[in-house]
């Protein structure tokens, strides 16, 4: 019975790992190179899409093109910013309002000084808390708004209103997000530095006198 040459066995499996790493890395190379085609049928999706469909089926199917080019883009280079804000800012066109936000959030995550991503975040996050009131299930219906009312709060006081405390519409939202997490008191004050900041803004006025009617001692 011949014997085994360990040393040759372990030298070819290890020239065997490194080839196969090296054709794997070289494949995922390869990949990112060829991920700008996945971005430009993306746009030109986007472009066929403005030109209208013939029927509601269609649509549907272009929209989903549109998603699914973005999406093996981004497999590819997820911190790609610009592409992150573009696919968010089309899924906001297709009022697909859950997933824009899920988009913005992984934007943020690579880059957390873009105040205009993260107020665009807070925006679709209020507009959510507000559509849940339709929710026939009031446990459901509390638990759900408090969940989009909660992270656009966490937004607005840990990052926006820290740079900009006088701005009025951030103000506003963040009273907004008070009261329907049943804190008046603090949605009130929120109201009345809005009207501070800028008297001109109707909205505060309203809302606040709106919390008046409903909390007179307030």
């Amino acid at each position: 019975m011949r014997s085994v040459n360990v040393p040759l066995l372990i030298t070819l499996l290890v020239i065997g790992a490194v080839l196969a790493g090296g054709g794997y890395a070289l494949h995922r190379y390869q990949m990112k190179r060829n991920a700008g085609v996945f971005l430009q049928q993306a746009e030109k999706a986007r472009e066929r899409l403005e030109q209208g469909a013939a029927t509601e089926e269609q649509y549907k199917s272009m929209v989903e093109d549109v998603l699914r080019q973005y999406n093996s883009y981004l497999a590819l280079r997820p911190d790609d910013t610009d592409a992150l804000e573009a696919m968010g800012n089309f899924l906001m066109e297709q009022r697909q309002w859950p997933a824009a936000a899920d988009t913005f959030e992984r934007l943020l995550r690579y880059d957390p000084n873009r105040d205009d991503i993260r107020r665009r975040l807070v925006q679709v996050s209020i507009d959510m808390g507000a559509r849940q009131r339709m929710h026939p299930d009031p446990t459901e219906r509390a638990r759900r708004s408090a969940r989009w009312f909660g992270s656009a709060r966490q937004h607005l006081n840990d990052y926006l209103l820290k740079s900009r405390p006088n701005d009025a519409e951030l103000l506003d939202w963040a009273g907004r997000c008070e009261e329907s997490l049943g804190n008046d008191d603090q949605a009130a004050e929120f109201w009345r530095r809005a009207i501070a900041a800028d008297p001109q803004y109707v909205d505060a006025y309203t809302r606040l006198a709106g919390l008046l009617r409903k909390n007179p001692r307030e």
